[in-house]
């Protein structure tokens, strides 16, 4: 929040700055030079306007003026805003409506609308329609063109994936396409509101009574350069409010397109973080000055000695322990308590003995309140996910050490969370066993993409599952080095790449104290 009020106060400075030095520079050069004589003075002007305000220009204040000027812009531009993104969408997304009226439309776009100037008055003569038909078309053509273009670039995927959820041809225009394009709608209505209000100028420059437009040809026709330059800064200044307006609504409708400071592809990110226990001997330091990045659907393995730390991170990832220093984020958030979205399989596998593997794997949805018949049908889902089909009504007592993990796992996964949380899952299974599991595990990853945490002490099982490979010191753990693993996945165990891996990674790995 610092940072952010600091940057709007450092582009308030600026903008008063800008505006002050251009003053200052205009005072300057009507006082000594010859420009004295062609533009009064920006003191003399801003007087002018201040007494437009209070008194009249013509037959209305200089408020009530730049008032006639907006509603017909305001009037013509959501009239046309209106019909240009409803076609615009049309002939980005369906054929046949692009082959019915984008030919028209490639002819008319180039047409200014002051070019129509003749024909409005024609239509409708000298009042208020001609004006705001010109104003319609300004923002018209602007809306079209940005629209069209939005629904041309939505991704393929998001709407495949709406197609797979059941979304209707219907729905996915109204849910997915339409959405998807307001960027691209905001981008031509910031043209188009600029367009619009250049047009009513010229309209009303043509005939009327009232109007920034009508006060500027006055004064021309006058020869009243202060009431030219009046009616110039009252433009600029609506004009100004217009544009923060128009930031403004992009900012509240767009918020899911404003990255900012936050890379969403980034689901966990820990900075600087500290964990010390206090033990009746004193201060215990576990973790110190611990940095990692976790990305989407990436499997990133923490690799250590025995007791460096590893089950104190995962802890506090989790929200079950808090740093003692540091930031710890998930998905942009601090990290405060556990939650549904971070999953965790323990090493205990930490079943509960009085239910049935059905009863394990769907216990999360049902304190979520999910309906019986639909938790067990997701549950279901990942019970044979694990291949532990025929084994819903067995007790974990019933199951072997390799079925009670898959258990452990299944009701992780059931939850459907963003970050899997791995604490040595396979460390108390023995050799053969375990490289089942791997084997199993990754099977299921590749399957249900999730980020994954995973925590081990065997350098074979980091470099057979991992995307990367964060080596922690002895504790007080912090990383040591990072390695990136590109070998092809299933991963050869005895292949020259990774031996040459397995030893250099071994190699700068601490002894465990």
């Amino acid at each position: 929040m610092g940072k952010k009020l600091s940057e709007k106060s450092i582009g308030a400075v600026c903008a008063v700055v800008s505006i002050g030095a251009f003053i200052i520079l205009w005072y300057w050069g009507t006082q000594t030079t010859q420009l004295g004589l062609l533009i009064p003075g920006p003191f003399d002007v801003l007087k002018a306007v201040g007494a437009g305000i209070v008194g009249k220009v013509g037959r209305h204040s200089i408020l009530a003026h730049a008032g006639y000027s907006l509603l017909r812009v305001m009037i013509g531009f959501i009239v046309g805003s209106l019909v240009g993104v409803a076609l615009g969408l049309l002939m980005g997304w369906y054929r046949i409506a692009e082959a019915i009226f984008n030919p028209l439309f490639r002819i008319i776009r180039p047409i200014p609308p002051i070019a129509w100037i003749p024909i409005s008055i024609i239509w409708f003569g000298l009042g208020e329609d001609a004006k705001i038909f010109l104003i319609f078309l300004a923002s018209f053509s602007n809306t079209t063109l940005n629209s069209m273009a939005g629904a041309r670039s939505v991704d393929p995927e998001i709407v495949n994936a709406a197609r797979m959820l059941g979304a209707s041809e219907r729905k996915i225009f109204t849910t997915i396409v339409l959405p998807a394009s307001v960027p691209n709608i905001f981008a031509g209505l910031q043209v188009a509101i600029s367009s619009s209000w250049a047009t009513v100028l010229a309209a009303e420059m043509v005939r009327s009574s009232e109007g920034l437009g009508w006060m500027i040809v006055a004064g021309m026709n006058n020869n009243d350069m202060i009431q030219i330059l009046s009616g110039i800064v009252m433009i600029g200044v609506v004009g100004y409010i217009l544009a923060i307006i128009m930031r403004r609504a992009e900012d509240v409708l767009c918020r899911w397109n404003k990255s900012g400071k936050i890379n969403h592809n980034i689901i966990v990110e820990c900075k600087d973080v500290s964990k010390t226990f206090i033990t009746p001997e004193g201060e215990h330091p576990v973790v110190r000055n611990f940095d990692l990045e976790a990305k989407e659907n990436e499997f990133l393995v923490l690799f250590g000695p025995g007791q460096c730390g590893k089950t104190t991170i995962i802890n506090m990832i989790a929200g079950f322990e808090k740093a003692t220093a540091g930031s710890m984020k998930f998905m942009g958030k601090e990290i405060t308590k556990p939650d549904p979205s971070r999953g965790v399989v323990f090493q205990s596998t930490a079943l509960f003995p009085w239910m049935t593997t059905m009863g394990n794997v769907e216990y999360g949805l049902k304190m979520a309140g999910v309906p019986k018949a639909e938790r067990q049908k997701r549950a279901q889902k990942y019970i044979d996910l694990v291949g532990l089909s025929g084994f819903e009504k067995s007790f974990p007592v019933q199951l072997s050490g390799g079925m009670r993990q898959r258990v452990g796992i299944a009701r992780a996964y059931c939850n459907e969370p963003k970050l899997m949380l791995m604490d040595e899952p396979f460390g108390a299974l023995d050799a053969q066993t375990r490289y089942l599991m791997q084997e199993e595990l990754q099977r299921i990853w590749e399957a249900e993409k999730r980020t994954v945490i995973f925590v081990t002490n065997n350098i074979e099982e980091a470099l057979y599952l991992a995307d990367r490979i964060l080596v922690l010191t002895n504790c007080p753990a912090t990383v040591k080095k990072e390695y990136k693993i590109d070998l092809p996945r299933p991963r050869n165990l005895v292949s020259p790449e990774f031996l040459a891996l397995r030893k250099e990674i071994t190699s700068i790995l601490d002894s465990t104290l």
